[in-house]
């Protein structure tokens, strides 16, 4: 089976990740296929190209954003009867506008999520970014010949949203790449001192609208006035956006660094020494497909603390305690009640080691894809 996957869109975050880990399952799945990847340039896929396994970097050219419609109406189309691919594997999202079988590999919370308050605070130039783009999946839709989400609740929400036949919407499981626990690396950010009896929270993310990281300024300024213990460790960097540069300015502004402490992006390998290094996990999200934070807190034996909503209940289940992201009072109030248990806690924090062990690695996860792909080529 000769398959074109598509994975020029991802060149960040989970999305990035779960291509790459994808690709680098293959040599183990040892399906005997040939994948021709289109990936974008200088974000890691280059060394992942073997005898089975053929990357095509995006040219130079047309790496830009308003290069995209050329790429996807001409570029990609031009390969693919090139190619003559048995099956086409778009892992970003949208599928490319080509009458030809293929699987979609969705996970873009906003296609299925209209949560106001997110739009509301979005600028003119990323809400107009962000319709477009809605508007590009949608039309893309008929493209498609099968979909697969991660989670059943995306499941859900997609066929009721896009009135799509259940027939055609699959469910694979995510896994999640786990770092092997180390020292920490000559790399990895000093962080604060702890006081006696002081607790420190984690929000490991990267700054985006919808991660909803402003409403820990209204935490901390509660916890200031209250001479409470905690602190929450952000790793956002002023590189991402107009939105991170000004909630790293409300910190220094409000004079809020002693209690958001802000360490910027942590390497992969550092990340079971961060995690060993705090007292939970904090994201107070909005919107998600899948959230590999969750996962990883769970697998370094770490309380989650998280939004109470439909996607994470889907993956944490009962091992997480859960709040209303909006509401600074109630999210200190979630925290202070579970570390007042200490019991329970712990009975949480297993729960969530057994979920992340009953979870698929990534060579199952590979096989179950490689198996859709085969269904469709042959079927």
């Amino acid at each position: 089976m000769k398959v074109l996957v598509n994975a020029i869109s991802l060149r960040v975050a989970g999305g990035r990740s779960v291509a790459l880990n994808f690709l680098r399952a293959l040599g183990q799945v040892g399906s005997g296929h040939t994948y021709y990847v289109l990936a974008p340039r200088n974000a890691g896929y280059e060394q992942l190209g073997s005898e089975s396994v053929i990357i095509r970097v995006l040219p130079k050219n047309l790496s830009s954003l308003p290069a995209r419609f050329l790429v996807d109406y001409y570029w990609v189309p031009r390969l693919v009867r090139d190619l003559r691919p048995d099956v086409i594997f778009s892992m970003g999202n949208i599928a490319l506008p080509v009458r030809h079988k293929q699987l979609v590999l969705f996970h873009h919370p906003y296609a299925i999520y209209d949560d106001a308050e997110v739009w509301s605070r979005m600028n003119w130039r990323h809400r107009l970014y962000r319709r477009a783009w809605l508007k590009a999946f949608e039309l893309s839709l008929p493209y498609a010949s099968e979909i697969v989400t991660q989670t059943v609740t995306a499941k859900r929400r997609l066929e009721k949203k896009y009135a799509l036949d259940p027939q055609r919407v699959r469910v694979v499981p995510n896994a999640v790449s786990i770092a092997q626990p180390v020292a920490a690396s000559p790399g990895l950010p000093s962080l604060p001192e702890r006081r006696p009896g002081e607790r420190h929270l984690l929000c490991l993310t990267r700054y985006y609208v919808h991660k909803n990281v402003e409403v820990f300024l209204r935490v901390a300024e509660l916890i200031r006035a209250r001479k409470m213990g905690i602190r929450i460790i952000t790793t956002i960097a002023r590189d991402q956006g107009s939105g991170a540069a000004a909630f790293l300015k409300e910190i220094d502004d409000r004079r809020l660094h002693d209690i958001i402490v802000n360490i910027g992006p942590v390497a992969m390998a550092d990340i079971p020494a961060l995690y060993r290094a705090v007292d939970g996990m904090i994201l107070p999200t909005l919107l998600e497909s899948f959230s590999g934070t969750y996962v990883e807190a769970m697998y370094y034996g770490v309380p989650v603390f998280t939004s109470d909503r439909d996607f994470a209940r889907d993956v944490c289940g009962d091992a997480a305690y859960y709040f209303d992201p909006l509401d600074p009072e109630a999210i200190l109030e979630t925290v202070e009640r579970a570390f007042s248990d200490p019991q329970e806690m712990r009975r949480r924090v297993a729960r969530g080691e057994e979920i992340v062990s009953a979870m698929p690695d990534w060579i199952e996860v590979a096989r179950q894809y490689v198996a859709l792909l085969e269904e469709l080529a042959y079927g």
